[in-house]
């Protein structure tokens, strides 16, 4: 998503500086209206600059469109039960294992609560995890949906949150009911943050670091503590990690800028309108957070340096956002537009869009988009559908 270079424009001021020359203030650069040089002719500055110009244009388009590629092109879906509960997001690339994760819930494939699929081959076919896929929770007992797993990339040690509990991949690990919630290994502490709510809606939110203990920080009262459907988001910059939760009329965003995640606060963005959902969070190569909304119909993008004061920077009529994941300094995201699921990538942290290549197929609601750095991955509650790149489609 982002470009492997930036092409600077050759001549890019239109016109000289002002000055007492016959060609000051002219055009830098114009096209030969032949389309070639003449031999024994001299060609102008302003044409050789112009010549360059649109290279380098040529050039940039090209970049432009290698940096979105793995957003271009789409393999045919995979249908596999029921994924990711409501509004979860269980998929993750494991870095250490170089494999896709995939939350699975009751009604599953193969007819199984809890089931955690893996796939090892670009998100073409998927099986049950050996020795931590069916079913997890703790001792063994189904554990419900899994709605989100997160992933230390170290070790490949696992987290799942669940709708019956929390648990670790070896040894499990029971941390108390959750109803929806969400994992997220948050580099900076070398630690997972683990928040929702729990079956009577009181908010959760629990740290670990190794994956069999947890602690409880100092965290604003409340902020988790939403009745109806919900989901969660979380993106960590190099300094600070920024969490959302989302329910139309109550979304809320907490910042932790210190090293150990221990004590948060709670943002007021203040465009946020109560008809508006968030639908993405993620931090962006170029230094920002960007948070992707919509109220059913349209949508709109904020920034924001420091997860504080939020700017707007995309209005999208007649366009509605599902899900939103990042690629380096580039943005995906999955929308309805004109009454089909459409991909639209963003070079520029959000403010320009543009439809990607058709392929992309899912027809139901889409849950979740996922990156692996080279590859997205998003689902329905029922389908599973990958992109690749370099012919490996299929």
């Amino acid at each position: 998503m982002s470009r492997p270079i930036t092409i600077v424009p050759f001549a890019s001021t239109t016109l000289y500086p002002a000055g007492i020359n016959a060609w000051n203030g002219q055009p830098t650069k114009l096209l030969n209206g032949a389309g070639y040089f003449t031999p024994g002719q001299a060609a102008t500055a302003t044409q050789v600059n112009g010549q360059i110009n649109r290279t380098d244009a040529t050039l940039a388009s090209l970049t432009d469109h290698v940096g979105q590629i793995a957003a271009q092109n789409w393999r045919t879906s995979v249908a596999y039960g029921t994924l990711g509960g409501n509004g979860g997001d269980p998929a993750t690339y494991d870095s250490f294992a170089h494999r896709w994760l995939m939350g699975q819930g009751y009604g599953g494939g193969s007819g199984t609560a809890g089931l955690l699929l893996q796939s090892v081959d670009g998100g073409a076919t998927w099986a049950a995890l050996a020795g931590g896929g069916a079913p997890v929770g703790s001792g063994g007992s189904p554990s419900g949906t899994i709605y989100s797993t997160a992933v230390r990339p170290s070790d490949g040690k696992i987290v799942i949150v669940t709708d019956g509990n929390a648990a670790f991949s070896t040894p499990y690990a029971n941390f108390g009911t959750f109803s929806m919630g969400k994992a997220f290994w948050y580099a900076q502490a070398s630690k997972w943050l683990i928040f929702g709510r729990d079956g009577s809606y009181a908010q959760v939110f629990l740290t670990s670091s190794d994956g069999s203990s947890s602690s409880s920080p100092t965290f604003p009262a409340g902020k988790m503590n939403l009745v109806g459907t919900t989901r969660y988001f979380a993106a960590a910059s190099p300094s600070m990690v920024c969490v959302a939760s989302n329910k139309v009329g109550t979304q809320t965003v907490v910042t932790s800028s210190d090293a150990s995640a221990a004590t948060w606060t709670a943002q007021t963005v203040g465009s946020l309108t109560l008809s508006e959902f968030i639908v993405g969070l993620e931090y962006s190569a170029a230094g920002v957070f960007v948070m992707a909304l919509s109220n059913g119909t349209n949508s709109r993008v904020l920034t924001s340096p420091d997860g504080a004061s939020w700017t707007e920077v995309a209005n999208l009529t007649t366009i509605k956002l599902l899900s939103m994941a990042a690629q380096g300094a580039g943005l995906a995201a999955v929308c309805v537009f004109n009454g089909a699921n459409r991909v639209i990538t963003s070079k520029d942290q959000g403010v320009t869009w543009q439809f990607g290549a058709a392929g992309f197929s899912l027809a139901t609601s889409v849950v979740s988009l996922a990156c692996s750095g080279a590859q997205f991955l998003a689902n329905s509650d029922a389908n599973i559908q990958a992109s690749y790149v370099c012919g490996a489609g299929t």
